[in-house]
């Protein structure tokens, strides 16, 4: 069973935009092909399995990541996919040296937290 953000549906939480210039609070599923939307699944189910660490921030989390299981690179691609059908969150990534941990921050405004929660069941 495929789990995480975008599980073949449109998310909607509804939330009053604080400025006209913000996306809406939903997944756009329709910004990635199918094959695509196969890749990202994927990509979801090993970023959530490779989560070693939660920390919660005030307008989101930061996840320490396994690069054994999930390097810096496939979390990169899972990041761009991301961008296009929820540009509603922001995205850092830290590597640290000698092969040290990876920091995933996921971030944006009211309620993503809760969507975050929601959707990768963290």
């Amino acid at each position: 069973m495929k789990s995480g953000i975008h599980a073949n549906r449109v998310r909607h939480i509804p939330t009053k935009p604080e400025s006209g210039s913000e996306s809406p609070f939903h997944c756009d599923l329709n910004a990635l092909t199918s094959e695509q939307r196969l890749v990202h699944a994927d990509l979801t189910e090993r970023l959530v399995a490779a989560i070693l660490e939660k920390r919660e921030l005030d307008e989101g989390f930061a996840f320490r990541v396994d690069a054994e299981k999930t390097p810096p690179d496939a979390i990169g691609q899972w990041i761009e996919m991301e961008r296009k059908c929820c540009p509603f969150f922001g995205f850092r990534m830290d590597v640290q040296p000698e092969r040290g941990a990876i920091w995933l921050q996921l971030s944006g405004r009211a309620g993503v937290k809760e969507f975050i929660r929601a959707e990768l069941k963290v």
